[in-house]
């Protein structure tokens, strides 16, 4: 087992300290190891990978193989020669990483259906003392394969159900009172394929 904790710094460059550009690393800490620091990508090379998609129609890392092993090879490649023999990984993220979703991505273009949580147990923790509380202890259970389930994805965040498709502003059931949310890339796609999945495997 290993903890990864993502941190941000500044962004050095000839021994003089960038204020704009923010530079990402991770500290991999094992019980047999010695702590290691790796240095990553900067925050505006790892932005354009987090923000795209956010539109109908574009690209994004959850959909599209090309731009998740791209992203891999930014966050997490750097990674895997430390964690050789690892097989569950505790993540602290830090600044955009908070936006990533890890187990989505592509270790090799090559083989696009496998992702990053087939190879390690992967959990997301806000912090290493979460470690200290017996809660999040990694307790491996029986599997079993369930005979059903309710997948939920690209919520319709303006509209109200059994509503008449008018919006009262001082409704608090109104989630968008404060400017509206837009769809959330991806989830269309994710939910419409484990559908498909689940379906090949008769889960109904």
């Amino acid at each position: 087992e290993a903890l990864v904790e993502f941190i941000v710094l500044p962004f050095h460059h000839d021994y003089r300290v960038s204020a704009d550009t923010m530079q990402y690393a991770a500290v991999i800490l094992t019980r047999s190891r010695n702590p290691v620091i790796v240095r990553l990508a900067r925050e505006d090379q790892l932005r354009p990978y987090l923000e795209a998609g956010m539109h109908p129609g574009e690209r994004n890392y959850v959909s599209d193989p090309g731009l998740a092993a791209e992203l891999h090879g930014l966050v997490w490649q750097p990674l895997e020669e430390h964690l050789a023999g690892i097989r569950t990984c505790s993540l602290v993220p830090d600044g955009v990483l908070h936006r990533l979703s890890f187990p989505a991505l592509l270790p090799d273009r090559d083989e696009p259906e496998s992702r990053l949580d087939d190879r390690y147990v992967l959990r997301i923790l806000t912090g290493s003392r979460d470690l200290l509380s017996r809660n999040v202890r990694y307790r491996p259970t029986p599997y079993r394969k369930p005979d059903d389930a309710v997948l939920i994805g690209a919520p319709q965040f303006g509209e109200i159900p059994g509503g008449d498709g008018t919006r009262d502003p001082s409704d608090p059931r109104d989630m968008t009172r404060g400017g509206g949310w837009s769809l959330l890339p991806g989830t269309l796609e994710e939910v419409e394929g484990i559908a498909e999945l689940f379906t090949a495997r008769n889960i109904r």
